[in-house]
């Protein structure tokens, strides 16, 4: 390991900007030919709020989900799994190597949200990569109520929650046919996606969202959204207290623009977004400034996150977010510029070894966004493990004291700086950066 002296410093914006909203620095962010950061960092990460212009994963040559389905005779688990595996590193890729990280960010904030895991499903493993690039990306800073229609209709989620198969009781399919309504979808949709659990719906508004969905399923042979009238359930039905007429899908697309638009569904992910940006435990004003801006741009989620830029307690020098494993994975691999080092199946290990892989969350839930899931001994000794293999095998060209400086600026402590300084070696000192208190947290 080559030891250099450090030739730049964040300040304490350049580090917020990079490691809080962004998903970490470089050791090269400050660069005068970067676009990573410059001296005006709110700016910065204003520019990011727009929707991409290009879909950025168009190059990694990954298929569309028209071209999969999970009931495509002859495709094998070994088949899937392999297309798992290249959508994953080219999504790892896409946010190492990221220029705009509060923009990814939000991408990997909005996938988990809508969360689709294949862990009950392995014929998902085809599927759950596209739902992100199909349904997340184009969304993340447009409307909510058209993320919200993407997510629900496409092919993967309609898979993940049963829709797929519902058919409503009195629907010609339904006299014929011994599967019946699936509610499964429809409890999500409120207690997950919009409502949230206290967001005052009844067990028959569950029921009623379930009937205006059905009909929602896929093609036969190919993962493509189709309405099919024979499954869907005929009839007005009263859904939170309003009556939607019979109008096919125009139905259920209809219920889903109010929820979207409800009071609750901004509580709820004013809440969420604040969890994420500012502390397990959000401050109410906080959560009261995104839901109004919420409510009044009609889910505008680029105003929304240019909302987020200018709270002035995320601009608080104090690191109150625990990382998530992949966080921490992705974050580490920038701060070392170590993705081209690194060979494809060693960065899927490491996400298995730190306990988050992709697409895998254990419910519809999503992923935990509180630290006290993941502080536990044995997730801390698979941080220490992975942490030291890392330091291990990839070369750094900077002191580790240095590049400390260099990623966190005035965030990082004396005593931090002190502690990889006494290191034994570089190996060791690298370690101590990376499992460091200030590097833990953003």
């Amino acid at each position: 390991m080559t030891k250099m002296a450090a030739t730049m410093s964040l300040d304490v914006s350049q580090s917020i900007a990079l490691n809080r909203f962004g998903l970490g620095a470089r050791p090269d962010s400050l660069r005068p030919d970067s676009l990573r950061v410059g001296f005006d960092a709110k700016q910065w990460l204003r520019d990011q709020c727009r929707p991409y212009s290009t879909q950025p994963l168009i190059r990694a040559g990954l298929p569309a989900s028209a071209t999969l389905s999970p009931r495509r005779k002859g495709k094998s688990g070994k088949e899937r799994r392999a297309l798992y595996h290249r959508e994953m590193i080219a999504r790892y890729h896409q946010q190492i190597e990221a220029e705009d990280g509060f923009r990814e960010r939000m991408v990997r904030f909005w996938s988990n949200h809508f969360t689709v895991s294949w862990l009950p499903m392995p014929p998902l493993l085809s599927l759950v990569g596209a739902f992100e690039r199909e349904a997340i990306r184009p969304h993340v800073m447009g409307k909510f109520e058209d993320l919200l229609l993407a997510a629900t209709r496409h092919p993967a989620m309609l898979v993940y929650l049963n829709n797929r198969t519902s058919i409503g009781p009195n629907a010609r399919a339904g006299r014929v046919r011994k599967k019946g309504l699936n509610e499964n979808h429809a409890r999500e949709i409120m207690e997950l996606h919009t409502l949230g659990v206290d967001g005052g719906y009844s067990q028959e508004d569950v029921i009623a969202l379930a009937k205006m969905l059905t009909g929602w399923t896929t093609e036969k042979d190919r993962a493509v959204f189709r309405f099919e009238p024979r499954m869907h359930e005929p009839g007005t039905q009263t859904f939170m207290g309003k009556r939607y007429s019979q109008n096919g899908a125009l139905q259920g697309q209809a219920a889903l623009l109010d929820l979207a638009r409800h009071p609750a569904t901004a509580q709820f992910i004013a809440t969420k977004l604040a969890r994420h940006f500012e502390q397990d435990d959000p401050s109410p004003s906080l959560v009261a400034h995104l839901r109004n801006v919420f409510l009044s741009s009609q889910g505008n989620l680029a105003e929304l996150s240019a909302a987020l830029i200018e709270a002035p307690s995320l601009w608080q020098p104090n690191l109150r977010k625990f990382k998530t494993p992949e966080e921490l994975l992705i974050s580490a691999l920038r701060a070392v510029g170590s993705l081209n080092k690194m060979p494809d199946e060693a960065l899927l290990q490491s996400a298995k070894l730190l306990g988050q892989m992709p697409f895998y969350a254990p419910s519809p839930q999503g992923w935990p966004d509180r630290a006290e899931q993941w502080v536990g001994p044995a997730a801390v000794k698979a941080r220490l493990d992975w942490a030291n293999r890392l330091a291990e095998t990839i070369p750094v060209a900077m002191a580790p004291s240095a590049l400390a400086q260099n990623l966190m600026g005035p965030l990082v402590s004396a005593r931090t700086i002190r502690a990889i300084g006494n290191a034994e070696n570089p190996r060791q000192a690298l370690t101590l950066l990376l499992m460091s208190p200030e590097f833990q947290r953003r």
